[in-house]
């Protein structure tokens, strides 16, 4: 995957795309702890809930070859950009990518919270303020202390393939960033999308004109507040439809779901 960029107003900070990988696998992994899917009653639930039109719909409950909670947790994990809408409630599309975001967090301690909010919002340009630069320090902290979050990783070495040389994954380094200022914003991004400062989609004017100092204060007045990565909220906050693994699989489960879902969604 690509790497995750942490940018200031004087300079940017990058980790390692291997990292942008390791969270993927986390929240994948905390998604798929949380189906529980040893539970047949958990399998049952799950099935009702795929789309008509996705290949799980078909899948065999039982039988030779992959089993169905298997290929269903690698349908989650893909997402609908390979294999179609995988949850539907009575005609409602549920984003699954979504629903592996929302149940690292509904879970999870700080670090893995971030984990998910990075995952999903680094080439959105989630963004942290100034005052709170050392608090997202702090968080990355933890997380390197818990295994969260690594520090390196051994690699091949080029030379001597039988040596296995160290890499740092580049979190020491953004912590350095965020302790060294607390006046002004970091903004996130990856190597394959557009850096930051970008274009505002509503700015009227000519971008090339302005110096970077200039396109920095314009950009930023143009995040929005889910993107921010602040303590205020932090616990709560939720993507989408609100929706996480342990919804889908309690007993409740639909009340949750049109409780979710909202207006047009009746029983």
């Amino acid at each position: 995957m690509s790497a995750i960029y942490f940018t200031s107003p004087d300079r940017e900070i990058w980790v390692r795309g291997s990292e942008r990988a390791n969270l993927s696998g986390l929240v994948n992994d905390v998604t798929e702890g949380l189906l529980h899917l040893r539970d047949s009653t958990h399998v049952d639930r799950l099935a009702s809930l795929v789309s008509p039109s996705h290949y799980m719909a078909k899948h065999p409950r039982t039988g030779p070859g992959m089993t169905w909670p298997m290929a269903y947790c690698l349908s989650m994990a893909h997402g609908s950009e390979l294999d179609g809408n995988l949850i539907e409630y009575r005609g409602r599309r549920i984003d699954e990518f979504m629903v592996s975001l929302n149940s690292a967090l509904v879970i999870g301690s700080d670090p893995l919270r971030l984990a998910a909010r990075l995952h999903a919002q680094c080439e959105l340009h989630a963004w942290v303020s100034g005052p709170d630069r050392a608090w997202l320090a702090g968080v990355i902290e933890d997380g390197l202390e818990s295994g969260i979050f690594r520090h390196g990783l051994f690699r091949e070495d080029s030379e001597f393939p039988s040596r296995q040389v160290w890499d740092a994954v580049g979190w020491d380094r953004v912590i350095d960033l965020l302790r060294e200022d607390d006046s002004s914003p970091v903004v996130t991004s990856n190597s394959s999308g557009d850096g930051f400062p970008e274009k505002p989609t509503g700015f009227k004017g000519s971008w090339s004109s302005l110096d970077y100092s200039r396109r920095w204060t314009v950009a930023i007045e143009e995040r929005g507040l889910g993107l921010r990565l602040n303590p205020d909220g932090w616990k709560t906050y939720r993507f989408g439809h609100r929706l996480s693994a342990l919804d889908l699989t309690a007993p409740d489960f639909e009340d949750r779901i049109r409780t979710a879902l909202g207006s047009g969604v009746t029983a």
